[in-house]
C-alpha cells in the first residue's frame, strides 16, 4: 500500500510541470505584392489573455529574400536570406507585439504563392503559416513626352543636347532606359548607331548627347527603350530634323510714345522658317513681364499682365523663341504706362438730390495723364429730363484705355407744393398760445420746408411731413399770418393770408422738471412761470404749502424730507394765476431716493500759506447705514482728490499754498448720478515779514505793536495791521521794563530768550544801543570819537592794578 501511494504522488508531480505551447493570434501584412518589389512586412502577435509567455519569434521565408529587420528595444535579432530570429525578449499575456522586416520578391512568370512560416516559442512552440501572393507584372512601362519627338526639330550645333522621356511603372517601377540615335539624312553613308543610358529619377529619364555635327536640313532617327523591374519594356522611335534659323519679330502697336496699361493690346508679327507656333515675351526695361504663344506668320495681339509695371515712361520690345530655343527680339519702343483710371467727381448738385428746371449737372473728370473720352447716358440739363427719378451714368476713358464708370441719381421736380390752411380760421380769436395747423403736400418730396409769417415777419421755420401743428406764443394784438412751403427742388408755394385776434384767455405757462430728491437733504427747486398778462400769484405744494421766493420769471421752493418718508415717487403741485384771473397748474413728479449724511470739518479753519490742513467728516446713509461708494471726492484749493471711506468716515491732509478764502467741498455721487455734498470755508493768510524791534526808537515800548495769528509782533503803522484786520489770535505786544544790570567798571548785557509761540518783545539795552548806533554813529564822526573815548575811560578804570613783585624773596 505504501508503494502505491508513492507512485500516485510521482504521477501527480509530473503532471504539474507539463507546459502548453503558445496560442497567440498571429497576423502578417501585406499578403500580396508585385514581383521584384521590396516590401516592409508587419507581423502582429496578439498574446492578450493567452496562457503562455512568448520568449522567441522566428520567421522562415519562401521565394522571398530578407533584406533587413527592424530592431525593437528588449529584443535581439539576426537574419539570413530566408530566415529571421528575434530572441531574448518576451511577450507577456497582456501584450500585443509588432515585428517588422524587409523582404524582396524575385521574378515570377505567373502569380505565385509563397508560404511564410512564423514560429512563436515559450515553454513550447507554435508554428503559423501564412501564404502571400507574388503578383506577375506583365505590363510594360508607360512612356511619354519624349525629346526629341517624332516629326520634331532640334537646334543645330548643340554639343550637349538634352534627350529625355517620362517613364513610370506603378507595379514594379522603372529598371533602366536607353536612347539610340543615328543619322538618317538622305545623303548619309556609313551610318553609326549611338546608344546612351538614361538616368531615371522622379518619373523622368534624361541624358545629354553630342549633336554638334548636325546642321539645318539633317535628319536624326532615334529610339527610346524603357524597362521595368519585371523586365517588360516599352519603345518609342521617330525621326527629327534640325533648325538653325531664329524667328523674326516686327512690332505693330502701340506706336512709339503711346499710352499703355493693363488693357493695352500689344500687336506684332512673328515669323519662323519651321515652327508652327512661337512663344513671345513682352520685355520692359530689359525685364521679362509676361509671355504668350502666337501662330507663326500671323499678325498677333497679346494682352499681357502689366500689373507689376510702375506707371511712367518705359522702353518695351517683344522677344520670340521657336521650338528649338532659337530666339530673336524686335526693335524697342517707348510706352507711357498708366494703370490709373480717370477720376469722376460730381461737383453739383449732390447725388440723390431733388432738382428743378434749368439745373446743369456739373461733372468733373480728371486723369493723372490724359482723358481720352467721356460719355454721359442722359442729358446734363434738367430741363431736358422727365419729371421724376433720372439715372446718370458717366463713363470716362483715358489714353491708356483705363475706364472708370460712376452712376448718379437725380429727381427732377417741377411741381410746387400744395398748402391747405386749417386753423386758426379767418378773423378767429385765439389765446396767446396759438396753434398754426395746416397740411402741406408735394408730388415727389415727402418732407417740405415750411415757414409761418406773422405780419410779414418770419415767426418759425420747420420741416413738415404732410401735416403740421406749430405752436407759438404771441402777445395780445391783431395779426395777419400766412404759410410758405418749399420742396427740395426749390419749388415754392405761398398760402392765402388770414387775420388773427390774440388775447389772453389761459393761465400762466409753468415749466418745472424735478427728477430726483435725496431724502433728508433739502432740495431747492425752481419753476419758470410766465404769462403775457403778468403772473399775479404762485403757490407751491408738497404735503403742505411751501414758502415761495422769486427772481424774475423763476420761482423757488424748498422740498424738505426726513427718514419717515418712504423712498418712491412723489409730486410737487404748482398753482399760478395771471393778472386777468386765468389760472393754471402743473404736477411735477419726482423720485425720492436714498439720502446721504455727508459732513466736513477743517482743522484748522485758518492757516498761513504752507500750513497743513486736515479735512475729515462722515459719509453715511440717512438711516445710518454704510454708503455703497468707497470714496469721497474732495474739491480742495487747487486740487481734487479721492479720500477713502472707512467705517463711515474719511480724512485727508493737504497743504494750503495760496492766500485767500476758499470753499472746500466733499462730494459723493450715487448710482443715479446724484451729488450728495457738504462744504466748509478755509482762510489762508500770507506770511507777514518780521520787523526789527530796534528800527524805530519809539516802537520798543509804545504799546502800539500787534501780533496777528502768527505770533509775530509788527508795528501797526508800518504794515497797517491791527486786530480789526485780523480778529483771530490778535493782541497788543506787552511793554517790558529795562532789566539791564550794571557792574563795577563795565556794562552787563542780559539777553532774554523768547518762546517762538509767544509774541516777540523788544529787548532794552543792546537793542536800543544798536538802534542808536545804526542811526547816529554812521552819520556823525564826532559821535564816533566820543563813543570811543567813553569806552576807553571805562576800560582804564575797570582794570585792576598789579601788585609790585618782591624779587628778593620771589624764589623763597
Amino acid at each position: 500500500m505504501r508503494v502505491k501511494e508513492v507512485c500516485v504522488l510521482v504521477v501527480l508531480a509530473l503532471a504539474a510541470v507539463v507546459y502548453a505551447a503558445p496560442d497567440a493570434d498571429v497576423n502578417l501584412v501585406p499578403v500580396s505584392f508585385y514581383e521584384t518589389n521590396e516590401m516592409l512586412f508587419n507581423i502582429t502577435i496578439d498574446n492578450l489573455f493567452k496562457e503562455e509567455v512568448i520568449e522567441e519569434v522566428r520567421v522562415n521565408t519562401e521565394n522571398l529574400e530578407v533584406q533587413g529587420v527592424v530592431n525593437f528595444n528588449g529584443w535581439q535579432s539576426n537574419f539570413s536570406e530566408d530566415s529571421i530570429r528575434w530572441h531574448e525578449g518576451d511577450i507577456e499575456n497582456n501584450m500585443i507585439a509588432l515585428f517588422q522586416f524587409y523582404a524582396k520578391a524575385g521574378l515570377v512568370d505567373d502569380d505565385t504563392g509563397s508560404d511564410i512560416e512564423i514560429i512563436s516559442e515559450g515553454n513550447g512552440e507554435t508554428t503559423d503559416i501564412i501564404q502571400v501572393t507574388i503578383l506577375n507584372d506583365d505590363t510594360s512601362p508607360n512612356i511619354s513626352n519624349n525629346v526629341p519627338s517624332d516629326g520634331g526639330f532640334l537646334r543645330e550645333g548643340i554639343a550637349d543636347q538634352e534627350v529625355s522621356i517620362d517613364a513610370e511603372d506603378p507595379e514594379t517601377g522603372i529598371k533602366n532606359a536607353s536612347f539610340s540615335y543615328w543619322d538618317c539624312s538622305a545623303n548619309a553613308t556609313n551610318v553609326t548607331v549611338y546608344d546612351t543610358e538614361l538616368e531615371c529619377s522622379n518619373g523622368t529619364c534624361v541624358d545629354n548627347v553630342d549633336l554638334s555635327h548636325h546642321e539645318e536640313g539633317d535628319r536624326l532617327c532615334f529610339e527610346f527603350t524603357v524597362y521595368n523591374n519585371a523586365l517588360e519594356s516599352s519603345t518609342i522611335s521617330g525621326e527629327a530634323g534640325f533648325d538653325g534659323t531664329a524667328p523674326e519679330v516686327e512690332l505693330i502697336a502701340p506706336d512709339n510714345g503711346s499710352y499703355g496699361g493693363n488693357n493695352t493690346l500689344f500687336s506684332f508679327n512673328a515669323t519662323d522658317n519651321l515652327a508652327p507656333t512661337l512663344e513671345c515675351t513682352l520685355v520692359i526695361d530689359g525685364e521679362d513681364i509676361d509671355s504668350a504663344v502666337v501662330d507663326n506668320g500671323d499678325a498677333s495681339s497679346a494682352n499681357y499682365d502689366m500689373s507689376g509695371v510702375e506707371e511712367g515712361t518705359h522702353s518695351w520690345k517683344v522677344r520670340c523663341s521657336d521650338w528649338v530655343g532659337l530666339e530673336a527680339g524686335s526693335d524697342s519702343r517707348d510706352i507711357i504706362i498708366d494703370n490709373t483710371a480717370p477720376e469722376i467727381t460730381l461737383v453739383e448738385p449732390e447725388n440723390n438730390s431733388m432738382i428743378g428746371d434749368e439745373v446743369i449737372v456739373n461733372i468733373d473728370v480728371t486723369d493723372n495723364y490724359e482723358v481720352a473720352d467721356i460719355d454721359y447716358s442722359i442729358s446734363l440739363n434738367s430741363s431736358e429730363l422727365p419729371e421724376g427719378e433720372n439715372n446718370l451714368a458717366v463713363t470716362a476713358e483715358d489714353a491708356a484705355g483705363n475706364v472708370a464708370v460712376k452712376e448718379f441719381k437725380f429727381t427732377v421736380d417741377r411741381t410746387a407744393p400744395v398748402i391747405s390752411i386749417i386753423a386758426p380760421e379767418e378773423n378767429a380769436t385765439s389765446d396767446v398760445h396759438v396753434d398754426f395747423v395746416f397740411d402741406a403736400d408735394d408730388n415727389l418730396d415727402d418732407v417740405l420746408n415750411c415757414s409761418v409769417y406773422v405780419d410779414g415777419v418770419l415767426e418759425v421755420n420747420e420741416d413738415v411731413n404732410s401735416s403740421a401743428n406749430i405752436s407759438r406764443i404771441l402777445p395780445m394784438d391783431n395779426y395777419t399770418w400766412k404759410v410758405e412751403c418749399s420742396d427740395d427742388a426749390g419749388n415754392t408755394k405761398v398760402s392765402e393770408e388770414r387775420n388773427l385776434i390774440v388775447t389772453d384767455i389761459t393761465g400762466p405757462d409753468i415749466l418745472s422738471d424735478v427728477v430726483y430728491v435725496a431724502r433728508t437733504e433739502d432740495y431747492t427747486f425752481d419753476a419758470n412761470i410766465t404769462d403775457p398778462s403778468g403772473v399775479a400769484d404762485v403757490k407751491l405744494w408738497f404735503g403742505n404749502e411751501l414758502d415761495v421766493t422769486e427772481d424774475g420769471d423763476i420761482y423757488f421752493g424748498i422740498i424738505e424730507t426726513d427718514v419717515s418718508h418712504a423712498l418712491g415717487t412723489y409730486n410737487i403741485t404748482i398753482f399760478a394765476n395771471d393778472t386777468l384771473g386765468n389760472s393754471n397748474s402743473l404736477v411735477d413728479e419726482f423720485e425720492l431716493i436714498q439720502g446721504y449724511n455727508i459732513t466736513i470739518s477743517l482743522d484748522p479753519a485758518s492757516v498761513t500759506e504752507g500750513g497743513d490742513v486736515q479735512v475729515s467728516g462722515i459719509a453715511l446713509l440717512d438711516d445710518g447705514g454704510d454708503v455703497p461708494e468707497d470714496s469721497v471726492m474732495l474739491y480742495l484749493v487747487n486740487d481734487t482728490v479721492n479720500a477713502s471711506i472707512e467705517d463711515g468716515s474719511y480724512t485727508h491732509t493737504f497743504t494750503a499754498e495760496e492766500a485767500g478764502t476758499y470753499t472746500i467741498r466733499a462730494v459723493v455721487v450715487d448710482s443715479v448720478g446724484y451729488e450728495h455734498s457738504a462744504e466748509a470755508e478755509i482762510s489762508v493768510a500770507a506770511p507777514v515779514q518780521q520787523q526789527s524791534s530796534g528800527s524805530d526808537s519809539s516802537s520798543g515800548s509804545s504799546g502800539n505793536d500787534f501780533y496777528c495769528g502768527d505770533g509775530i509782533c509788527t508795528t501797526a503803522s508800518a504794515v497797517n495791521e491791527d486786530c480789526g484786520n485780523c480778529p483771530e489770535d490778535c493782541g497788543n505786544c506787552p511793554v517790558e521794563e529795562d532789566e539791564s544790570e550794571e557792574s563795577s567798571g563795565g556794562i552787563n548785557i542780559t539777553e532774554e530768550k523768547t518762546s517762538p509761540d509767544e509774541p516777540r518783545e523788544p529787548s532794552p539795552g543792546v537793542g536800543a544801543a544798536s538802534s542808536w548806533f545804526n542811526s547816529s554813529i554812521v552819520s556823525n564822526l564826532w559821535a564816533v570819537l566820543l563813543f570811543a573815548l567813553i569806552i576807553g575811560v571805562l576800560f582804564v578804570f575797570s582794570r585792576k592794578k598789579k601788585k609790585d613783585i618782591d624779587w628778593n624773596n620771589y624764589f623763597n
